[in-house]
């Protein structure tokens, strides 16, 4: 599959097109006129980074993308070097993944220069991210 019949599939996705729908104005005006990078989290937050990355890219953005487990294993520092970040997950439903992905990003971020760490996710339970479409109640025990 070519780059830009995987960008267009990607694109069309119900999910991918919801959650751009949903903060896509938000996040032009979180990076604004500055350089951004978005990081999805492995597995499912990469699917709606890279739909969110190919949208601001047809936007003009200087942006760039890469991927990392929760822990940070996979980040191409390069791509994120003096840049705002935004971190992309499908879910926080008991904010673990959030609370190690944004603990490993502070650690890097006098390092690494970073300009400023967000959070977005389609659905919120836990009221945690920066950007969400949808939050819902944690189901009772």
């Amino acid at each position: 599959m070519s780059k830009n019949m995987q960008k267009n599939t990607l694109l069309n996705l119900k999910p991918i097109q919801k959650f751009i729908k949903g903060i896509g104005k938000d996040i032009l005006k979180y990076f604004g006129k500055e350089k951004g990078c978005i990081i999805g989290l492995e597995d499912d937050g990469v699917f709606y980074g890279e739909g969110l990355y190919y949208w601001l890219s047809k936007k003009k953005k200087n942006i760039t993308f890469t991927v990392m487990d929760d822990y940070g294993k996979g980040l191409e520092e390069g791509k994120v070097r003096g840049r705002k970040v935004l971190l992309i997950d499908n879910d926080i439903v008991t904010g673990k993944a959030y609370r190690i992905a944004m603990k490993f990003m502070r650690e890097q971020k006098e390092r690494l220069k970073l300009k400023d760490i967000k959070f977005a996710v389609l659905c919120d339970r836990m009221k945690m991210a920066d950007f969400s479409v949808e939050d819902y109640p944690a189901p009772s025990s």
